[in-house]
């Protein structure tokens, strides 16, 4: 590309200093959030046990306990499947980083814009993913 050539070396220096702490910013705060969820994960199975020993043991059928029981799950079917949205950035993004680690020490100009265009592409997904999740537990009742 032809425009590329007359630009500045130190130009590329400046993106892909920017691109590698964006990289290591999203890693960060995915593994981040993802220990946090993985602790709600963890509060939640100990409540779903003690409403299955509750509802096993009691004698007469408690509506209020099954359906806490049902909000417990689905709230666990969330946790889970955020928690499965952020091993994917995360491997994703620990994949790019070696990639921009791979084209620092090989200069090549297919892998820079390869490592560009798939990190711009992780930025969106990251964007998306969050909004996603934002419009699921604005209807979550816990």
């Amino acid at each position: 590309m032809a425009i590329f050539n007359n630009l500045p070396s130190d130009f590329f220096t400046t993106i892909d200093n920017i691109c590698i702490s964006l990289l290591l910013g999203i890693l960060g705060i995915a593994i981040t959030i993802f220990t946090v969820v993985y602790s709600f994960m963890e509060n939640n199975k100990q409540i779903i046990r003690n409403l299955k020993d509750e509802i096993k043991n009691s004698e007469i059928i408690d509506p209020v306990k099954k359906s806490d029981l049902y909000f417990a799950n689905n709230y666990m079917s969330r946790m889970k499947s955020m928690n499965n949205a952020l091993i994917v950035i995360i491997i994703i993004d620990i994949f790019l980083f070696i990639l921009f680690c791979i084209y620092l020490s090989l200069k090549s100009h297919i892998l820079r814009y390869v490592a560009y265009g798939s990190t711009l592409l992780l930025i969106v997904g990251c964007i998306f993913i969050l909004l996603k999740f934002r419009k699921c537990f604005d209807t979550c009742i816990i």
